[in-house]
């Protein structure tokens, strides 16, 4: 995907320069990337970048300043709340951003609205400065050694030229058993962290180097709470003025990924009097419609917009396979077994439009939903001396602000995979990041926070008619008390119906696992969910889940007892067991070590080690 990767510090030009090709060549690149490198060796810098063509990454890292200033840049970043916006929404210049940095030094940053990572060379103060947005969930992973800094937008490029860093971190590997994330800066990789969010690494030519934090969410948790009334209606002024920056011209045609949910709803409804006239798609499997696509098409029509179901390719579980190695490979492992689905349907998204707003994050940031949870393992799975490692990895949980827990911590560790692999193919972007609204989002009070009613009046305000389209939550405009009570239990029931069916039984419910195969024959079922990750695990991928858990390499890795995985594959698929989360760690793990721990070895691995 789109990013960066180098090292900073003196060492061999001629060595650092090789491995600054390797790791090039192991970030992932598609046809519509461009790249290039830079090499500044009186400063300690050798750089390398892609970005997707004609997006504000690629021309801030051909910008050349007069004075040979350089700023490599991988996402984006928007005028903030006191700057004017461009005609079209776009987004800031490339020499503004430089101008920023002259005039505010390493805390430059804080100006930048949007999700990113870069590295500024200025040859004329002696220094760089490598730095990254204030969630961190622009990546940049990074290693130190002997004096030198190595980072890079994906875990891969290190691995390609530092092979004693081929290997599990086993901490990070129980924080994945656990929850399916490492978290904590942790990643998979052993002596591979990630650059804490709003950082900014400052390499001088000397060598020296400071390691300082230009925000911190502390910093927001002190807002002063709203009142229910002036926090919805500060919430709809902020969503008219900055969503519409978000289908800005920047990067190409845009597309809209519509859900039938509240938060595309929202951004639906400030978008209508804009003048730009953005496409409307909704994924879904190879056959049938969920609420997402039928609703989708309603709020599009209603909008006068034209519409697409994106579907999953008939062959997708036939070539299962290779998607979850793909998935692997562009994510480093972030997107995995459950995961495969994400990168065939942005690959389709970008056929109608290389841009991707979405809705995303919506719920997390200001409605507290959160899916960063401790998982269960079935008894007996993991290695005995495995045991110590997994009870660290589930610290007692300290409270934080809930958005500091979701823009902070679930959004950048947990949700991070199916980002990773759609940005390999689209430029990605939610008003649910944008700093102003995530900067109201603190000032919530806890009414509006654990209700849909700020988001529902917000698109009651904008639009209308679409808030009069049920939401498929169940929510309207309009409904009396008793048929909002009915219409909400009745979109209850059937998405955790769905939830059980396609992703987790849990122990208590496996009674009515009978029921299921019954039940996707009514209307009750497929309603919610087009991914059926549980069933396919069951039926369809039954023999490749089984194959991967009887590979002898999957025995070697050492987190589990021996035979464990295969014993749970083949529980699974009898029904006598839930080992959804235990296969999806045991078929992305195997992934990991084939195709990242173990790849060829490189004629630079030596010089590079």
């Amino acid at each position: 995907m789109p990013g960066l990767a180098g090292v900073l510090g003196h060492g061999d030009p001629a060595v650092l320069g090789t491995a600054l090709v390797a790791m090039l060549g192991a970030l992932h690149r598609e046809p519509f990337h461009a790249s290039g490198l830079l090499h500044a060796p009186t400063l300690g810098v050798h750089a390398a970048w892609t970005a997707h063509r004609g997006s504000f990454a690629e021309r801030a890292c051909l910008h050349r300043e007069p004075d040979g200033a350089r700023l490599l840049f991988a996402g984006e970043c928007r005028p903030d709340g006191e700057a004017k916006p461009t005609a079209d929404g776009g987004t800031t210049d490339p020499a503004a951003v430089l101008a920023r940095y002259r005039a505010r030094g390493p805390g430059f940053v804080d100006g930048l609205n949007g999700l990113h990572c870069g590295l500024v060379v200025d040859p004329v103060r002696g220094r760089a400065v490598l730095f990254n947005d204030r969630y961190g969930s622009e990546r940049l992973y990074v290693h130190e050694r002997d004096g030198l800094v190595w980072f890079a937008s994906e875990a891969k490029a290190l691995l390609r030229v530092l092979p004693a860093l081929r290997a599990f971190d086993e901490f990070g590997v129980a924080q994945f058993l656990r929850y399916g994330s490492t978290r904590d800066g942790r990643t998979l990789f052993r002596d591979v962290r990630l650059l804490p969010g709003g950082s900014a690494w400052v390499v001088e030519a000397s060598g020296r180097l400071a390691r300082t934090r230009w925000f911190r969410p502390e910093d927001w948790e002190t807002l002063p709470v709203a009142t229910p009334k002036a926090f919805a209606e500060d919430l709809a002024e902020t969503l008219r003025r900055r969503a519409p920056l978000q289908a800005g011209a920047e990067g190409g045609a845009v597309g809209i990924s519509i859900t039938g949910g509240l938060d595309t709803r929202m951004i639906m409804a400030c978008l209508r009097t804009g003048t730009r006239r953005p496409v409307c798609y909704t994924y879904a499997g190879a056959v049938g419609e969920t609420l997402d696509v039928r609703i989708g098409r309603r709020v599009a029509a209603e909008c006068g917009l034209e519409h697409h179901t994106l579907r999953l390719a008939p062959d997708f579980l036939a070539r299962y396979g290779e998607h979850v190695d793909t998935a692997v490979e562009i994510s480093d492992g972030c997107a995995g077994a459950t995961g495969a689905h994400e990168l065939p349907l942005s690959r389709l998204a970008r056929e109608l439009a290389p841009v991707r707003l979405t809705g995303n994050y919506g719920s997390e940031v200001l409605r507290g939903v959160s899916t960063l949870k401790p998982r269960s393992l079935p008894a007996g799975f993991v290695a005995p001396d495995f045991e110590a490692r997994l009870a660290e990895a589930t610290p007692e949980e300290r409270r934080v602000h809930p958005v500091t827990a979701a823009a902070f911590r679930e959004i950048p560790w947990h949700l991070y995979g199916t980002l990773a692999a759609a940005r390999s193919q689209l430029t990605c972007r939610t008003p649910y990041l944008d700093d102003e609204l995530v900067r109201l989002a603190y000032r919530a009070p806890p009414e509006s926070r654990l209700s849909a009613g700020p988001s529902l009046q917000v698109v009651r305000a904008l639009a209308p008619a679409l808030a009069a389209i049920p939401t498929d939550g169940g929510l309207r405009a309009g409904d009396g008390a008793l048929r909002a009570r009915l219409r909400r239990g009745a979109a209850v029931l059937t998405a955790k119906l769905d939830y059980v069916d396609s992703d987790e039984l849990p122990r208590r419910l496996r009674a009515i696992a009978p029921l299921l195969p019954l039940l996707r024959r009514t209307s009750l079922l497929g309603r919610h969910r087009f991914l059926s990750y549980r069933r396919w695990f069951q039926v369809e991928l039954a023999g490749h889940v089984e194959a991967v858990a009887n590979d002898p390499r999957v025995r070697r890795l050492g987190f589990w007892r021996g035979d464990a995985p295969a014993a749970v594959a083949a529980a699974h698929r009898r029904g006598e067991c839930d080992g959804v989360h235990a296969l999806h760690v045991v078929l992305t793990l195997e992934a990991i070590d084939r195709l990242l721990l173990a790849p060829p070895v490189r004629a630079c691995d030596a010089e590079c080690a």
